[in-house]
């Protein structure tokens, strides 16, 4: 696509199978969801109304982060105060799909750098944070037998 890289191709993050979050703030509920799921994405709505008249007033992720596909995109419609709260695990030791699941459980996301099993994560355990959050953790390969 002509945009630089700052990754080492051996990395196993594939940006190929990113996708752009896009701004659907402003829109109504039932376009905002169509929108998402057109490009591949999830949704969770908190919304009191008719989602095609109600427009959303936030989302979580913000517009512009990519995420792979089936990530989950929390929207919030007009007048709706409701903000979950969920507490991030602990995903150390964890492979990549053992951490995306146990993230996708809470309605979170995953943003993944290296390869591997997880040795660190940028929200502490416990933290509370907002549904939909990008939960980004840092693999290091496991070394077999000590080769």
């Amino acid at each position: 696509m002509g945009v630089p890289s700052d990754q080492d191709s051996s990395s196993s993050t594939n940006p190929a199978n990113s996708i752009v979050v896009p701004d659907v703030r402003n829109k109504t509920v039932a376009e905002a969801e169509k929108i998402l799921q057109a490009a591949g994405f999830n949704t969770k709505v908190y919304a009191d109304g008719d989602h095609n008249t109600l427009l959303v007033q936030d989302q979580t992720p913000k517009p512009g982060n990519s995420l792979p596909k089936d990530s989950i995109i929390v929207l919030y419609g007009q007048g709706s105060s409701v903000s979950t709260s969920v507490s991030v695990p602990d995903l150390k030791g964890m492979n990549v799909s053992q951490a995306t699941s146990e993230l996708k459980s809470k309605n979170l996301n995953i943003s993944v750098e290296g390869s591997g099993n997880v040795i660190s994560q940028d929200y502490a355990i416990g933290e509370l944070v907002q549904e939909g959050t990008i939960v980004k953790v840092t693999l290091k390969p496991v070394l077999a037998n000590g080769h």
